[in-house]
């Protein structure tokens, strides 16, 4: 134990310092790395001395082995990989140990050190076979990205016989040729896959097929379409195939070859005719079956998208027979699926094809269906008023006011009377002129919000504006805080659906904190609708509001609270809340960073603006996600922060690396002003065009990483960068030849 605290102290003072001082730049500690005095880097060692002998206790040692792994982690993150190396054999924890060893095996690959990674992998494995419970599968994709495939070839044939072990390896060995942009390998490793062979429990999807999916989405962009066409046919489950065969439709009418496209959706047809139901997963409790007419639904609109009018309704008309071949299903005592459900996304679908008789028709099914809910009058009243509302589409008012009036007497019976429901039956009440009726129903409930909306609906202006002053009587009394934020922004949204009577009560608002927030929810409900000359307007005289709060402490929490609402997810997104989505809508983030931008508040616009990239780049908006990142950079340089989010944009650099974005995360790095990570973001993304088949950028851009390296002063450093650099190029030159 004492060599191992000697070692700690004195294998790396400089590196230790440089690390444990980053590490206390990054998070804004005063008191140093771990709360210690960064000038003392022996501190972490002699903390942990026992005062008699340096025996230290096991809850000791695993204190001291968890500080040891935070400083390892540091260093493989600032390119330290010798300190990281030293202190990692000081680690008593062998699984910890592992796991270090593993983390720094793939540092070293990132950047294209592979013999480094090649010794690491192969001292861990000498370590790990030490363990009873070693598993050499474990250790599969660390074997293929060393360069180590006679190794993996002898695990296959050592485990003849047993299955699921081999399996284990294909689908380990597929996954890693799919992150290495082999994706011929991937495929030839997953098909080996057995289909019955499950890694999961059986109401999961197999991991097989979201295997080959990936490798299709991976394909279709790089244009493989033969591989994506290869794979899309290999599938044994015809659904799985049918989702493929559309993306690889979608792929040849967007590279406008619209008879291979249309080949493909012919052939996709022909699967989705043979498939009866679908699975549906929920969690691993719940676990249901639907007609294929979801299938069938996206092959419609495809057709439709075409022109092909014909074809559509052909394919409409056999959902109905699918639908009607299927019994309504239950989860416990709630209806998780029915017939009368997808009979109306028919009709619906009708009429938007203008086939008004096929979908009264359905409708006319439909209702059938619903009324076959005898215990289920819930359910049964929400039926009748959906299909009430598609009827007042087709302008069949008397069929539509004689389906509300079903359920409003349905509702009559029913107590207690669920508050959604009552809301549901007033706002049909106005569409079919019962408008009277409807207000009455909601008087009932005393919710302010639920009269405040029939009422708007309703066209009823006086009440409208009664209900509406009466409430801001009440919230005058309370400070600006997140209830009254709260309130006031769900009585904008309600009023916005008006925009009069929204401008209107705006105008009865004294205090400019509520003024302006208020013009701001009403913006965010403009923006929903992309309608940005509005957004602008309103927002401009939000900000000229706000800019009335003399003072200015104030002003700025105004600024402050008002932008963070938008960024954040409230519970007063109900629509958001309720398809389970956990982020911010994007054109609230874009109506967040304007608002940012004209209250000239420049570090909360750079998070909003490194957010917008973030999102713009995971749905593969790469253009939209270089203007977002231009203009942060511009922001940023203006105002001579760069160096303040250097974290945000460690973090975007991963994400582009991980979506193989490689010009994205070229760009990032040039961005980074921390020398130790930028070297290593250049090393990794040099790499990455490696892999892609672009050695002469790797090497432009390692080039550039060794002019950069030259500028460092300690000379130890500097040739342990360039050392390992001149490996990276020595690996690329070999594979180039």
């Amino acid at each position: 134990m004492k060599k191992r605290l000697f070692l700690i102290i004195f294998s790396g003072l400089g590196s230790l310092t440089l690390i444990a001082l980053t590490y206390q730049e990054e998070r804004g500690i005063n008191s140093g790395f771990f709360g210690t005095n960064p000038q003392s880097v022996t501190h972490i060692s002699k903390k942990s001395q026992p005062t008699e002998g340096l025996n230290l206790s096991i809850a000791q040692e695993e204190k001291l082995d968890l500080e040891i792994s935070n400083l390892v982690k540091k260093a493989i993150e600032l390119g330290h990989y010798h300190y990281a190396q030293q202190q990692i054999k000081i680690i008593e924890d062998i699984p910890l140990k592992l796991e270090l060893w593993r983390k720094l095996a793939h540092a070293y690959l990132s950047v294209g050190q592979t013999q480094s990674a090649y010794k690491i992998v192969n001292q861990a494995i000498e370590l790990d076979q030490q363990n009873e419970s070693f598993d050499p599968v474990t250790w599969v994709t660390e074997w293929i990205l060393t360069d180590q495939q006679d190794k993996v070839q002898e695990l296959i044939e050592n485990l003849e016989g047993d299955e699921q072990q081999q399996a284990q390896v294909y689908l380990s060995l597929a996954q890693c040729y799919l992150e290495m942009g082999q994706l011929v390998k991937g495929v030839e490793y997953a098909q080996l896959i057995p289909s019955d062979l499950g890694f999961t429990p059986e109401d999961y999807n197999s991991l097989k097929n979201e295997l080959l999916q990936k490798i299709i989405d991976q394909a279709l962009p790089q244009n493989n379409l033969d591989l994506a066409d290869q794979v899309a046919n290999s599938f044994d489950s015809k659904i799985e195939q049918v989702i493929a065969l559309r993306k690889l439709a979608h792929q040849y009418f967007k590279k406008g070859n619209d008879e291979e496209g249309k080949k493909k959706l012919e052939q996709a047809l022909e699967q989705a005719k043979t498939i009866n139901t679908v699975p549906i997963f929920v969690d691993r409790h719940t676990f249901w079956s639907e007609p294929n007419s979801n299938l069938l639904f996206g092959l419609a609109q495809d057709y439709q998208e075409l022109g092909d009018q014909q074809k559509a309704l052909s394919i409409l008309d056999l959902t109905i027979k699918s639908i009607a071949q299927f019994k309504t299903q239950y989860t416990f005592d709630f209806v998780v699926w029915n017939r009368s459900q997808a009979l109306r996304q028919v009709a619906t679908r009708y009429l938007d094809l203008g086939e008004k008789e096929k979908a009264i028709a359905t409708l006319e099914l439909a209702i059938k269906e619903a009324r076959k809910f005898k215990r289920k009058r819930e359910i049964l009243i929400q039926e009748l008023l959906e299909i009430a509302q598609i009827y007042v589409k087709l302008d069949q008012e008397k069929e539509a006011f004689l389906l509300w009036e079903e359920a409003f007497n349905r509702l009559d019976v029913i107590d207690p009377k669920s508050a959604e429901l009552v809301l549901e039956t007033a706002k049909v009440a106005v569409l079919v002129d019962q408008a009277e009726t409807g207000i009455e129903l909601v008087d009932e409930t005393q919710s302010f919000l639920m009269q405040l909306e029939i009422a708007v609906l309703a066209g009823e202006e006086n009440l409208t504006k009664q209900l509406a002053k009466t409430k801001l009587n009440q919230l005058d009394k309370l400070p600006f805080n997140d209830d009254k934020m709260v309130m006031l922004e769900q009585m904008a949204l309600i009023l916005s659906e008006n925009k009069k009577l929204a401008l209107n009560f705006v105008e009865q608002i004294e205090s400019p904190f509520d003024k302006a927030y208020i013009l701001v929810a009403i913006a965010k409900k403009y923006s929903q609708k992309n309608d940005e000359k509005e957004v602008n307007t309103i927002l401009d005289k939000a900000v000229t509001i706000a800019e009335t709060i003399s003072d200015a402490k104030q002003r700025e929490k105004w600024i402050v609270e008002t932008t963070n609402r938008l960024i954040e997810t409230h519970e007063i997104d109900e629509d958001m809340l309720a398809q389970k989505q956990l982020t911010v809508p994007l054109h609230q983030l874009y109506l967040a960073e304007q608002l940012s931008e004209k209250n000239k508040s420049s570090k909360l616009q750079a998070q909003i603006l490194f957010e917008i990239t973030e999102r713009e780049l995971t749905e593969f908006q790469e253009e939209k996600a270089f203007k977002a990142f231009n203009k942060l950079v511009s922001t940023l340089k203006k105002n001579s922060s760069t160096q303040d989010f250097l974290r945000n944009f460690l973090q975007l650099f991963n994400l582009a690396l991980s979506l193989n974005k490689n010009d994205f995360a070229l760009a990032v790095a040039e961005n980074i002003t921390n020398k130790d990570y930028k070297i290593v973001a250049l090393r990794q993304v040099a790499q990455k065009y490696a892999l892609a088949g672009n050695p002469e950028k790797a090497k432009n851009i390692l080039s550039e990483t060794i002019t950069i390296t030259q500028t460092i002063e300690n000379e130890t450093r500097k040739q342990e960068i360039i050392q390992g650099i001149t490996e990276q190029q020595e690996t690329l030159e070999s594979e180039l030849k």
